[in-house]
Formats: structure tokens, C-alpha cells, sequence
């Protein structure tokens, strides 16, 4: 085996190469990822927390309004009779007004609006 000075150059090269750029190059960079998943986890399990608080915020309105329906229930008035329905009450209302009131409500009705634009006029 015939080993030249040259192989043996560029082994020490290599070494010396791979050293300074494991402590100047991936050095650095693996602390960046590994500080980047810590404040991902972080931010996540700040989520996961807020999902807990909301959905026992949740819980506790559904329970609070479960309640209040139980106590309205219990505590409804009696009716003794059925209401009617709107279609069973007439509605309609009919005025007799002769031509003389007619004639004064329209001229009273004119001479407000004649006011009214001569005001905002």
C-alpha cells in the first residue's frame, strides 16, 4: 500500500474544514430550528389552553342556561283559558265621518303642511 503525502493533505484539510463549519454553520442553525419547535410548541399549547378555557366557558353558559329554562318551567303562571287566535278577533274598524268633518280635517291637514314648508323653506 503506497500512501501518498497528498491523500493524507487532504484528509487534514477535510477535518479542518468539516470542524469549522459543524461550529460556524450547523451549530447556529440547530439552536435557531430547536428555538423555533420550542416557541411552536409553545404557541400551540397556548391554543390548546384557550380551547380548554372556552369550551369550559361553554359548558358553563349551556349549564347556566340550562337553569334558568328548569327554573321558567317550574315557575310558569297558570293559564286558565286558551288564547284566542288573531284570525277569531275582527280587525276591522270602520269610521263614519260626514262630509263636513272630512272637509275640515282635510283643510286642517292642508294648512299644517302649508306651515311645515313655510318653516323648512
Amino acid at each position: 500500500m503506497n500512501i501518498n503525502i497528498t491523500l493524507v493533505v487532504q484528509a487534514i484539510n477535510f477535518l479542518i474544514a468539516y470542524i469549522i463549519i459543524r461550529f460556524l454553520l450547523f451549530k447556529p442553525v440547530v439552536q435557531e430550528l430547536q428555538q423555533e419547535w420550542h416557541e411552536k410548541d409553545a404557541l400551540n399549547e397556548s391554543i390548546e389552553k384557550g380551547k380548554l378555557a372556552i369550551n369550559d366557558k361553554i359548558a358553563i353558559k349551556d349549564d347556566n342556561w340550562r337553569q334558568c329554562r328548569n327554573y321558567f318551567k317550574k315557575h310558569a303562571p297558570k293559564l286558565d283559558y286558551v288564547p284566542a287566535k288573531l284570525e277569531d278577533i275582527p280587525i276591522r274598524v270602520e269610521l263614519e265621518i260626514s262630509r263636513a268633518q272630512r272637509a275640515a280635517l282635510e283643510a286642517e291637514v292642508a294648512e299644517l303642511i302649508v306651515k311645515e314648508v313655510e318653516r323648512v323653506g
